[in-house]
This record gives structure tokens, C-alpha cells and sequence, in this order.
């Protein structure tokens, strides 16, 4: 519900839709996976910040909670993803023998809807904040 709550205009999943709508569709087509590779390149940026304890503790929090599967990796993913994102505004790595993977990253995502749902089921364990203006970041020159 993250792409909705940033984009109301944005309704997944898409099944059976009159042509109007389509042609609505097609226009946030391009939108809709921009944002998604946006989503994985953050993703990418904070990896580097990715800590085992903090999987491992997430993992056993949400297994007590009774979830499994893909569930499961993507409760882990989203507390890996705030984790990341407030080790890397404290400028704190893990270090390299902590490092680890998205808990998520065994996910198969063969097609661009694969792909949403994957960071859909992520997201729906994500806090929901008001949208907000993107983090611009400093380039130095």
C-alpha cells in the first residue's frame, strides 16, 4: 500500500480493466517503474548497511508472530530496510563478517509485475508515513 499511499492514482493490482482505464494504465506505466527501480536502487544504496544481527533478530520476532514464506522475508526485508537506512544516516557499517543479504533476495521476480508484488508485500510491512518530497542526495564535486 506504500505506491498507493505515495500515489493514490497508482491502483494494483490491475486485472480486468475497460479501455478507458487501459489507456489510464499505460500513462502510469512508465511512472509505476520508475519509482520501482528507484525502490531497488535504494535498496542497493543502504545493502552495504545490511547487519546479520539485525536479520537474525527479525527473523525470530516474526516467526513468534507466526509468519513464514514470503511473508516472512518480507516483514525481514522491510525491518532490514530501516535498519539500513538509520545505520547509514549514523554512518555505521556492520562489519564484513555481518554483512548480509535482503532477507527477500531468493525472491523470483521473472516479470515486471513479479516485481511490484515483491516490493508491494515489503511495503505492507513498512510504517505508513505521509508522502513526503524525495531525499535529494549531495553530490560533491
Amino acid at each position: 500500500m506504500a505506491f498507493y499511499s505515495e500515489a493514490p492514482e497508482i491502483a494494483l493490482p490491475i486485472d480486468r480493466v475497460d479501455p478507458a482505464q487501459r489507456r489510464r494504465f499505460r500513462s502510469i506505466s512508465i511512472r509505476l517503474y520508475r519509482r520501482a527501480v528507484e525502490i531497488r536502487d535504494g535498496r542497493f544504496v543502504i545493502r552495504q548497511y545490511l547487519d546479520a544481527a539485525v536479520r537474525e533478530a527479525s527473523e525470530a520476532r516474526h516467526r513468534a508472530r507466526g509468519l513464514h514464506g514470503e511473508e516472512l522475508s518480507a516483514a525481514v526485508t522491510a525491518d532490514q530496510i530501516l535498519a539500513g537506512i538509520a545505520a547509514r544516516a549514523a554512518g555505521t557499517r556492520p562489519e564484513t563478517d555481518q554483512l548480509t543479504e535482503f532477507a527477500d533476495s531468493e525472491r523470483q521476480t521473472s516479470r515486471p509485475m513479479d516485481d511490484i508484488d515483491a516490493l508491494l508485500d515489503v511495503a505492507r510491512h513498512l510504517p505508513r508515513q505521509p508522502a513526503r518530497a524525495p531525499h535529494l542526495e549531495q553530490v560533491s564535486a
